[in-house]
């Protein structure tokens, strides 16, 4: 399934929290957060990952190139007060090779 970025779309703040490491229980910990505006979308879709599993996304959000912080897989990102995890990013460049945005895939954040 596709989805055609509309232009228009208002930019939203989002807060990203970088991945660190795993604690002694084995749980994520994140540094301190930082706001970025991107374009953001609620939407459910399933994706397969790299390793070729299938999980359920609910957030899409497109991150200009010049944002204070690119999201990578694993970070934590906040919108709307909902916390989610980067699941999948795609590198969108244009025909001459410079980074348009970033997509990312993600999912929500599991209670603890």
């Amino acid at each position: 399934m596709s989805f055609t970025l509309n232009r228009d779309l208002t930019l939203e703040v989002v807060a990203v929290e970088t991945f660190a490491s795993l604690d002694g229980q084995g749980l994520p910990t994140y540094n301190t957060s930082a706001d970025i505006n991107a374009r953001a979308v609620r939407k459910n879709e399933l994706v397969t990952l790299g390793d070729g599993s299938q999980i359920n996304t609910v957030l899409s959000v497109w991150v200009p190139p010049d944002a204070a912080v690119l999201p990578v897989e694993q970070d934590r990102l906040t919108f709307e007060s909902i916390k989610f995890i980067v699941v999948q990013l795609k590198n969108v460049k244009g025909r001459d090779a410079v980074l348009v945005h970033r997509r990312l895939r993600c999912r929500r954040e599991a209670p603890v």
